[in-house]
């Protein structure tokens, strides 16, 4: 069973022309391989593009993606091994501010991510 974990300060409103356009930022997972055999959790580079590309860490990231409802913020996950302990960082991107955050250390795998009403969410395995 996993842990859910919430991210109240970044609630989405409501989307007007600079948000829709700042939904120009493209992210592409490439090179994807599981991170051991049989495993359902893949290990992929990130091929970005778009009108600003955010400076991100040089990182195995997982093929996990997702955008607040206003399409202003993007959420993506890499891996953080301790030895052979799995776990995992979010980061997010604010494309209208041009901002990256990065949340703590998650233990375990990053099973699923997700944004609603009440801010970002991922369930951990």
């Amino acid at each position: 069973m996993g842990v859910l974990a919430t991210m109240q300060k970044l609630r989405h409103t409501q989307p007007n022309d600079s948000y829709r356009a700042s939904r120009q930022l493209q992210i592409e997972f490439v090179n994807c391989r599981e991170i051991r055999m049989g495993s359902p959790y893949n290990a992929c580079d990130l091929r970005l593009s778009g009108q600003w590309i955010p400076r991100l860490p040089d990182a195995t990231w997982q093929d996990k993606l997702a955008r607040s409802p206003d399409g202003r913020y993007v959420a993506l996950v890499y891996w953080d091994f301790v030895g052979s302990q799995p776990g995992f960082r979010v980061m997010v991107i604010d494309t209208v501010a041009q901002l990256v955050l990065e949340y703590g250390r998650g233990e375990g795998c990053c099973d699923r991510l997700w944004w609603d009403d009440e801010g970002l969410h991922w369930q951990t395995f």
